[in-house]
């Protein structure tokens, strides 16, 4: 929710038709949100005794730490330096075990958010129309509007783990291949036993389509690309729920936690690499002769 209301902020505010205010006025007016932020987390919240602190002055014991806001010591399985204890057991080599059998979730995570964020830094500032074919809109107001586009596909899909679980052959193949539609409007299951995902068919990849149309322009309007990217949010976020969905359901609740969080690195580090990968793309299609 917070992408979307972010973009959505940020794209209303600069639109030359709502408010049209210039970026940095814009962002000037974004920074209410960390200052309410800070003040909400210094002065409204109830800082409890368990919640761990900076301290310049002294160390603070491990018996403080795991003391509760009444002054009871709080049970040894709930104590914080109980669980740091736990997890400084396992020795390196356990971990990379368990980091090599949580590969299968990470790859095709890392591969889905590669490719998405490859089209969003790299290609889509390069799919602009003009006025008659963009609505209206700039080039810079277009590439606003397909974030929030995008930031509502992947709200609406993460939302959804509840109507549509995928399996994990279907997960493994969402960064190839893009889903075209769906055969029925009721709630889908796909049985994660299910060797083969059902009621979906397959087209070309959303990267090679957005690559194909920055260098020869075939798309013929603003709204069709917005479509597009909306699809695209929705497999993005269709792949991050389920793959964090398959992770709660199979993996040993004693080593959870660790997998979690470890996962959740295969969707930062694609991102960062497609933005180093954009670079080059972007330049060179802009250097192409035809382009010009």
């Amino acid at each position: 929710m917070a992408g979307v209301v972010g973009a959505f902020s940020y794209a209303g505010l600069t639109d030359r038709h709502l408010l049209a205010l210039s970026p940095t006025e814009a962002m000037m007016v974004m920074l209410v949100v960390p200052a309410l932020f800070m003040f909400t987390f210094h002065f409204l919240l109830e800082h409890t005794d368990t919640m761990k602190r900076i301290s310049f002055s002294k160390k603070s014991s491990d018996s403080e730490k795991s003391t509760s806001e009444y002054g009871e010591k709080l049970p040894k399985s709930l104590s914080i330096a109980s669980v740091d204890s736990v997890e400084m057991e396992k020795t390196i080599a356990q971990r990379l075990t368990i980091v090599k059998s949580l590969l299968r979730y990470m790859i095709p995570l890392f591969l889905t958010y590669f490719a998405e964020y490859l089209i969003n830094q790299g290609l889509l500032e390069l799919t602009v129309f003009d006025c008659s074919h963009g609505y209206g809109t700039s080039p810079a107001s277009q590439y606003r509007w397909y974030q929030v586009l995008y930031q509502v596909g992947v709200f609406v899909s993460r939302s959804s783990i509840n109507c549509i679980q995928l399996n994990m052959l279907f997960i493994a193949l969402m960064p190839v291949f893009q889903v075209r539609k769906l055969d029925t409007i009721k709630p889908l299951y796909i049985d994660p036993m299910s060797s083969r995902p059902k009621q979906l068919t397959v087209k070309l990849i959303n990267t090679a389509f957005f690559l194909l149309n920055a260098i020869y322009a075939f798309l013929p309007n603003f709204g069709i690309v917005c479509a597009i990217v909306l699809y695209e949010g929705l497999i993005g976020g269709g792949s991050y729920v389920n793959t964090f969905h398959h992770i709660h359901k199979k993996v040993d609740p004693s080593i959870r936690e660790f997998a979690l969080s470890t996962v959740s690195l295969a969707d930062s580090i694609g991102i960062m690499l497609a933005a180093f990968v954009s670079i080059p793309i972007h330049n060179a299609i802009c250097e192409m002769q035809w382009y010009r």
